[in-house]
């Protein structure tokens, strides 16, 4: 059975640090601990076709249910019912609604309304094992084969993309976030303009989804809230207040990358009130030794999360500050001037992030392995532009945590 998460972090980190940072390091010479370049895109395609083996030829469907109410006499706002994941084939979506046999032999009629998500065949392991975010094995395959490069031309893959298309919006913020980030990635860098429209009109449907999710104190839970059908711009009356139903800062540092990555190919309205918030949010929680917890306040800090809100306020410097520029246009001599709201507030965002900076300098090394530590510390070095992070070269690190001898099979297995 698929490593559902060790394995495709592995390969997304492989795939998307080595190929963005090769640039970096070609001037330097590599360690001699570092595999060639030939060997890490041995492994590579080795990885790919690992995935591949495991596309599923049956569909994936979970039934819509009401919420579950809280218990008689306690506050609180109806919690999300899961249903089990089923298997089987799609028999006719013509009609409007779904007609599917399961795979033990049940004919389903259900209603647009009972369809709480579908994923058609041709995608990777039915998500039996993650309620909570179904698809999301599918999503971070489709991640990994994206930003590893898979041949445009390969019939499996095209399999893949058409069912991903076909297939309704991941309802949990982890594989929503990934979904974000192939159909922009796809969307940016195809030579077609009618494939990049497609990919786009993807975006415009989803977005809004990761963009209402997030609660007013700028935390996402395990859920996002489903998009309103009249204006999905619109944030509704409805929407996730504070706290719904929870959050935390692993989720919350994803459903943050979703949307930078959806920004990056479409205009999302709303969008200097999200990072606002995102802002105030990370900068607000910090422990004050300069890390970050799991839990909105009060938890310990740790590498990982410490990850989460650095990288998090990278990308609201990249999506927010960078954006606050005063009237005076642009001047070829001196670029563009900040705004005063620029000037006031960019600098704080910066005494978080540096002070995060020497949490990790003191806390930050991870043994290889924990390949949710080594995906943000990817993403982090590539985000500030350093070389080190713990007074240790983060490439070296993370290409020696997902090599594993350069054995695909050793990839297999938590």
């Amino acid at each position: 059975m698929i490593c559902r998460t060790n394995f495709l972090l592995g390969l997304l980190f492989l795939a998307s640090g080595l190929m963005l940072s090769s640039s970096v390091q070609a001037a330097e010479a590599a360690p001699a601990a570092l595999p060639t370049r030939e060997q890490v895109d041995k492994l590579i395609k080795d990885l790919q076709e690992k995935i591949l083996s495991f596309q599923s030829k049956s569909a994936s469907l979970i039934v819509r249910a009401a919420p579950v109410p809280p218990p008689a006499g306690q506050a609180g706002v109806p919690a999300p019912h899961v249903e089990p994941t089923l298997t089987g084939e799609i028999i006719d979506t013509n009609a409007p609604g779904l007609h599917f046999k399961t795979s033990d032999g049940k004919l389903l009629a259900l209603t647009p309304d009972q369809i709480g998500f579908l994923e058609w065949p041709g995608l990777f392991v039915p998500d039996n094992a993650e309620p909570l975010n179904p698809g999301g094995y599918s999503n971070m395959a489709m991640w990994a084969l994206t930003c590893s490069d898979m041949a445009q031309k390969d019939l499996r893959w095209k399999k893949a993309l058409e069912s991903y298309m076909k297939s309704t919006t991941a309802p949990g913020t982890y594989s929503l976030s990934f979904r974000l980030n192939v159909f922009s990635y796809l969307a940016r860098w195809t030579n077609s303009v009618p494939l990049a429209e497609t990919y786009k009109k993807v975006l415009l449907v989803d977005t809004p989804y990761m963009l209402h999710g997030m609660d007013n104190e700028g935390m996402y839970n395990y859920t996002v809230y489903p998009g309103p059908s009249l204006n999905p711009w619109q944030r509704p009356a409805d929407a996730p207040k504070n706290g719904l139903w929870g959050g935390d800062h692993s989720n919350t540092q994803y459903g943050v990358f979703g949307m930078w990555a959806a920004e990056d190919a479409i205009p999302i309205e709303l969008s200097e009130r999200y990072w606002s918030i995102v802002d105030n949010h990370f900068r607000g929680v910090q422990n004050k030794d300069g890390g970050w917890g799991y839990a909105k306040v009060g938890g310990p800090s740790t590498p990982n999360m410490t990850d989460a809100g650095m990288n998090s306020l990278y990308l609201v410097v990249d999506k927010y500050w960078s954006r606050q520029i005063d009237d005076s246009g642009y001047s070829r001599i001196r670029g563009f001037n900040y705004s005063k709201k620029a000037i006031a507030g960019l600098p704080e965002t910066f005494k978080s992030i540096n002070a995060g900076w020497a949490w990790l300098d003191k806390n930050g090394k991870a043994p290889p392995g924990d390949m949710y530590h080594e995906y943000g510390l990817q993403r982090l070095g590539l985000a500030s532009g350093r070389k080190y992070i713990a007074g240790e070269d983060w490439f070296a690190h993370v290409v020696n945590a997902s090599w594993r001898g350069g054995d695909a099979n050793s990839q297999l297995g938590d």
